[in-house]
């Protein structure tokens, strides 16, 4: 084992280095979405709960059941707040089995936001 990997005698667990998460995390920006024109399915795995973000918003976590770590593990999803996303997670439980859908963007019609470009999203919810 290398510098980065340990393995205790007791329990026989492997520990990997915490300071490389990029390589079992994949973080999800609506905003990058909207730039590279991409659509569809963002993330599919079971709900693990939100981390608030560095603007005070909502971060949710997905361990995906489609996609794995280099180590072979689930890969992490983290789906950056944006648009309609809280809302649409919100009768979402820890633990369910979603699908996050990037749908594009739409000009909000009513309120303090009118005429502004909001990102849209679907979550579905597997059986």
């Amino acid at each position: 084992m290398g510098k980065q990997e340990a393995k205790t005698e007791a329990t026989g667990t492997k520990f990997r280095s915490a300071s490389k998460p990029e390589a079992t995390i994949r973080y999800v920006s609506a905003t990058k979405l909207a730039e590279e024109g991409k659509t569809g399915v963002v993330a599919e795995g079971r709900y693990i709960g939100s981390i608030k973000n560095r603007f005070d918003k909502e971060d949710f976590k997905i361990e995906s059941i489609s996609e794995t770590a280099p180590d072979g593990s689930p890969l992490l999803i983290v789906v950056n707040a944006g648009g309609n996303l809280a809302y649409r997670m919100s009768s979402i439980k820890v633990g369910d089995l979603i699908q996050v859908v990037y749908e594009g963007q739409s000009k909000i019609k009513d309120g303090k936001w009118a005429g502004k470009m909001s990102h849209q999203f679907d979550v579905l919810v597997g059986d």
